[in-house]
């Protein structure tokens, strides 16, 4: 969500169709300029029909929805509306309007000030105090005065004997109690926070709305119905900042994580010329869930730099059908250049004078270079030998490395060439023999001959194997991704459970039983990085049976 001028906010995108904005857009139209973080949260019509029931798949033992209603008669009781209804009846009783999302507005500031002077002092708690934490949390109305005497009567006790001062901004007035905060109503929502700086510009915006991508026909919401975040990464990284002589005091792994994340947070937003925040959603629905951050690559082009041009998964796109797991990374020049001029020249050099640390990172970064683009893991079920199918595929970079690494790796012919590729076993001691070809400058290994056979032929002849395609949803085949992983939780009960079961080596039953539950609600779940047009997307999708 972007703060612009009322002049500029003319020449943004145009709002999605009614009926396909997202229903927190109306809350979420008040954040204010000081702000790093806003939340959209979905409405209470949305929770019950949505949340609720995908929630009390995992809640044996309590009845979710007879005790929401058990506090909704409660509220009703002591606010003296009819429990008609359920909880969204009662609430749209009170004033409120129980169709429309709120949004939470966050200054992490004062917080992070706070906590960074107690990390300096070695005196931070295990909880730091929240009450430094200022916020404003705006709920649309649908009675103001109904809901003004809602809140008056919830805190009528609290605020009593307190004195009250009135601001007024633009024709919004804000009532304010000192030391403890205070709020507003207008015709369309009800505001109350506890920092003043946050609530007066919260209610600046009832004249001149918060503009923003999200929500826009360049930004539909994948759901009305989802939950968003909005994080200014220009207005956190002071913030983070702050932290900075803190990490010297981490574990080396940490240090060398953190300070790569931080650089790599400064890269993309040093040449952001207007404010532009990375939108994190999550939707519920009745057949998935799913968590997505979105950042628009023509707002941020030095990501698309940091990151290089990602490409389709063609290898992993021939997996077969039967396939359990796969996990594929896009091994980009960017991402090579970013692991030995980040990653590895991050390591302290204290450390790298350490016996065996300086030859380790000189070997990665040889390795670096043997990798030409794809590669990917894959496991199906039990085929050979009672021993699951493995597949691993590594495009190998355009160069003698990649070369002289496969003639020096023992090895042996295995039957006649096929295809006019010959397939190889590796001669190394293992539960079932290793084979392995050179396709299409694509090293490609399994235990299981047959399943290379198949690669062969669908490589020469340009097909896929129609693992994607099989999938629900299907994975677009000629979509940019840069990191893939997909897991059916029945490769637990399938692959995993029998092979334990095998070797005597069973999972916990507190551990057995959560794998078992999983397996038997999902159907899969998928984290990807990937680009959908102009977005660069990260996600995390479960897909119900």
């Amino acid at each position: 969500m972007q703060l612009w001028s009322v002049a500029h906010a003319q020449e943004t995108a145009a709002e999605a169709p009614a009926g396909q904005a997202p229903l927190t857009l109306k809350a979420l139209r008040y954040m204010p300029e000081n702000a790093q973080l806003a939340i959209g949260i979905p409405p209470a019509s949305s929770i019950m029909e949505r949340l609720v029931p995908f929630v009390q798949l995992f809640l044996q033992d309590i009845d979710l929805v007879k005790e929401i209603e058990l506090v909704a008669s409660d509220l009703a009781l002591e606010m003296e509306v009819p429990a008609d209804g359920g909880i969204v009846g009662v609430l749209a009783a009170m004033g409120f309007d129980s169709g429309a999302g709120m949004a939470a507005f966050l200054d992490m500031a004062e917080l992070a000030e706070v906590v960074a002077a107690a990390a300096a002092a070695d005196s931070l708690d295990e909880m730091p105090d929240l009450a430094a934490l200022n916020g404003v949390l705006v709920i649309p109305v649908n009675d103001p005065v109904k809901a003004e005497a809602s809140l008056m009567k919830l805190l009528g006790d609290l605020l009593s004997g307190m004195e009250r001062k009135e601001e007024q901004v633009g024709e919004v007035t804000v009532k304010a109690y000192e030391g403890f905060g205070g709020y507003f109503v207008n015709n369309a929502v009800m505001a109350l926070g506890n920092d003043m700086n946050l609530l007066v510009g919260a209610a600046r915006r009832t004249g001149a709305p918060a503009s923003f991508q999200y929500g826009s026909d360049t930004c539909p919401p994948d759901d009305i119905h989802e939950a968003v975040a909005l994080a200014y990464g220009d207005r956190l990284i002071p913030l983070m900042e702050l932290f900075a002589g803190q990490v010297a005091k981490l574990e080396t792994t940490a240090q060398i994580l953190l300070n790569v994340q931080m650089e790599r947070m400064r890269q993309i937003y040093k040449d952001v010329p207007l404010e532009e925040p990375i939108i994190i959603t999550c939707s519920v629905g009745e057949e998935y869930v799913e968590l997505k951050s979105k950042v628009d690559t023509e707002k941020y082009p030095s990501l698309l730099e940091f990151m290089g041009q990602a490409g389709p998964l063609q290898w992993a796109s021939r997996l077969p059908v039967d396939t359990k797991a796969f996990l594929s990374l896009n091994v980009t020049d960017r991402t090579k250049k970013q692991l030995t001029d980040v990653y590895l020249e991050s390591v302290p050099e204290d450390m790298r004078t350490r016996p065996g640390i300086s030859q380790t990172v000189m070997h990665s970064m040889n390795a670096l270079e043997l990798f030409g683009g794809e590669i990917t893991f894959g496991v199906g079920g039990l085929e050979t030998m009672s021993f699951p199918s493995a597949f691993l595929m590594i495009q190998l970079a355009e160069n003698e490395g990649a070369r002289i690494l496969l003639r020096i790796a023992p090895q042996a012919d295995y039957q006649e060439p096929y295809r006019e590729v010959q397939i190889k076993t590796l001669q190394v001691p293992f539960l079932v023999p290793i084979y392995f070809a050179e396709v299409e400058n694509t090293l490609v290994m399994s235990n299981n001959d047959a399943g290379i056979r198949a690669i062969i032929d669908l490589a020469k002849d340009g097909k896929t194997s129609g693992f994607f395609e099989s999938l629900d949803p299907p994975i677009p085949a000629d979509r940019p991704i840069y990191q893939a992983l997909v897991i059916k939780p029945s490769l637990y009960t399938d692959v995993v459970a029998p092979m334990t079961s095998i070797t005597g080596q069973d999972l916990p039953d507190d551990a057995e039983a959560v794998m078992t539950k999983i397996a038997e609600l999902f159907e899969d779940v998928r984290l990807f990085n990937e680009m959908q047009g102009r977005w660069s997307v990260g996600r995390i999708y479960a897909r119900r049976k």
